[in-house]
């Protein structure tokens, strides 16, 4: 699998959290599946639309627009 670009790479691993998922909410009497299925299923989530978005050629990081921080005024402060 060396030779397949990332964004599909990520896809594969998505699919796989996605079974995983399913399988923790499929298991009888285990208290901590529920908790596994919701951790799994959102590693599954996330690969998947980060796999999209480098298919598509999407930046995947968002950059502040304003990196300025100004200083509250006393009313803002206060709440005056």
């Amino acid at each position: 699998m060396p030779g397949l670009p990332k964004w599909r790479r990520l896809l594969e691993e998505s699919r796989r959290q996605a079974l995983v998922a399913i399988d923790f909410y499929n298991r009888p009497g285990d208290r901590r599946s529920n908790s596994d299925f919701i951790v799994h299923l959102h590693l599954a989530w996330q690969n998947l639309l980060l796999a999209s978005r480098m298919k598509n050629d999407r930046q995947i990081y968002y950059q502040k627009i304003d990196t300025i921080r100004r200083m509250p005024t006393d009313h803002e402060k206060h709440g005056i």
